[in-house]
């Protein structure tokens, strides 16, 4: 993220800045306030600490990066990219988003419709995509992954190694990660898990090769 970068130009406040046909975008730069985009408002870049960040519905926005704050992605939204640190992402319906989605300690939701070219990844967080299309790979370190209802995941899943040791605070080994493949829902790729995972398997789910000792299986037929 450009941290830096959110800083200083949160010093000058919002920037203007003209494409080559002469339409102007603003970029919203913050620090300790929210920012707000309005429906059907097309904006540049957003960038928020400390702060939440709300798009209204069919806008049209640039890159999207928050620290410290929840981001909210109204109905019909198309977004370049989505980062956020500590803070969760709600998309509801038929939201595209060009690039990736990621997070650290926030959590992704996605209602059905939503579209996301790049992939999505999450370091702590939960991800619940519901009829959602997924053109690239899903990562998680610790967060559980949960498709339901015909979600669609063009790439692999993949569950890295904890950045932390193999065992809790308090003792013992932590839990499995959580893996739902719910019904309908197709991964096209392959599964590769670095650590324990708990495999929830839908009716009529379709996914690729499993990659990974340590997998508990739980089919519904």
């Amino acid at each position: 993220m450009r941290k830096t970068a959110v800083v200083i130009s949160a010093l000058v406040g919002a920037i203007f800045t003209a494409s080559a046909s002469a339409d102007v975008r603003v970029e919203y730069s913050t620090v300790n306030k929210s920012i707000t985009v309005q429906e059907n408002e097309t904006a540049g870049d957003l960038d928020s600490v400390n702060g939440s960040i709300r798009i209204g519905d069919f806008a049209t926005v640039g890159s999207v990066e928050s620290v410290n704050g929840s981001i909210r992605v109204g109905q019909g939204v198309r977004a370049e990219s989505i980062d956020s640190v500590n803070g969760g992402i709600s998309l509801e319906g038929d939201v595209t988003v060009e690039g990736t989605i990621e997070t650290v300690n926030g959590g992704i939701e996605a209602d059905p419709g939503v579209r996301i070219v790049g992939g999505v990844s999450t370091v702590n967080g939960t991800l619940d995509l519901d009829n959602a299309l997924v053109e690239g790979d899903i990562t998680t370190y610790n967060g559980a992954i949960m498709l339901r209802n015909g979600t669609s995941v063009a790439g692999d899943i993949h569950v890295k190694k904890s950045r932390s040791s193999g065992w809790s605070l308090f003792g013992g080994k932590k839990k499995p990660v959580i893996i739902e493949i719910g019904d309908d829902s197709i991964i096209q790729g392959d599964l590769y898990f670095e650590r324990p995972v708990e495999l929830r398997v839908g009716r009529n789910a379709q996914y690729g090769r499993i990659h990974g000792d340590e997998v508990q299986m739980h089919e519904r037929k």
